[in-house]
């Protein structure tokens, strides 16, 4: 008989032990193949939701999980898995998508990483050297402490920006290379933050 494709699939409770291998405060709920969704992200994806969508999927949070794991989580994951199990995973479009994807969470974690670090005095010295924020149109003296947020969030990109620009310049120092194993070319950041190759002229 053909074999057809093979789905590990697993729905369990939060409060049911899994695999050995899973730490015991954050249990797998669902398992597809080799894709495994565990409580505290199912958790997050629903604290992410408006509660809109939520109650549409029960009014109970037992019912809200069950449901939004049918008739949501569920068939995404049996879809990416016959997807992956038909080599759809390896087309440009998804590697176009994926590192699409991978860059903005490689973004959003510099900017978290940067977020934890900032100190009051330091966003406190950074308004102090400071303009008015650029979205404040009211040309009001500045005051920092009116303005704490806006500055914090003005520092964090700032800075932000910076550790991004270093990194994509060892980046392409160490790991763009041309054929011929030599380094590729330099990497240009306009004033607008757009990345630009700059290829090396012979």
């Amino acid at each position: 008989m053909r074999r057809s494709v093979l789905l590990c699939l697993s729905l369990v409770c939060a409060s049911v032990h899994t695999a050995r291998s899973a730490p015991e405060d954050d249990p797998v709920v669902v398992r597809v193949g080799e894709t495994e969704v565990r409580a505290r992200e199912l958790t997050g994806r629903l604290a992410q939701m408006h509660e809109f969508e939520r109650e549409s999927y029960g009014k109970s949070a037992e019912e809200v999980r069950k449901n939004y794991l049918a008739r949501k989580l569920l068939p995404e994951l049996l879809e990416a898995e016959e997807a992956r199990r038909r080599g759809l995973h390896d087309s440009a479009v998804v590697r176009d998508k994926t590192n699409t994807l991978l860059a903005a969470a490689l973004k959003d974690s510099v900017m978290a990483e940067v977020d934890a670090k900032l100190t009051d005095a330091e966003i406190q010295s950074y308004c102090e050297k400071s303009e008015a924020p650029a979205d404040d149109t009211r040309g009001a003296a500045r005051d920092c402490k009116r303005d704490f947020l806006s500055y914090r969030i003005a520092l964090r990109r700032e800075k932000a920006f910076r550790q991004l620009k270093g990194l994509h310049e060892d980046l392409v120092r160490t790991q763009v290379r041309a054929k011929n194993d030599k380094p590729l070319g330099s990497l240009v950041i306009p004033e607008q933050g757009a990345l630009m190759l700059e290829p090396k002229v012979p």
